[in-house]
């Protein structure tokens, strides 16, 4: 896999802002990234930015639902 290059504010799994300020302040600092995310995010050759809140929260939502 080639690493895609990302900007920083990017989401790499929707590819929409992430809303990250890269900081001890940020939502990203407090919020727990499920390890499945974090390697799909790798998959895809990409291992610095943010997962957005959002992936998180549908992730998290569809992991309720499945038996």
């Amino acid at each position: 896999n080639n690493p895609v290059t990302l900007s920083a504010t990017t989401c790499p799994l929707c590819q929409k802002q992430n809303l990250c300020t890269a900081d001890h302040s940020c939502w990203c600092m407090t919020k727990s990234v499920p390890q499945e995310l974090i390697d799909k995010a790798r998959e895809l050759g990409i291992d610095q930015q943010c997962i957005c809140s959002n992936c998180i929260d549908d992730y998290l939502k569809a992991q309720k639902k499945s038996p």
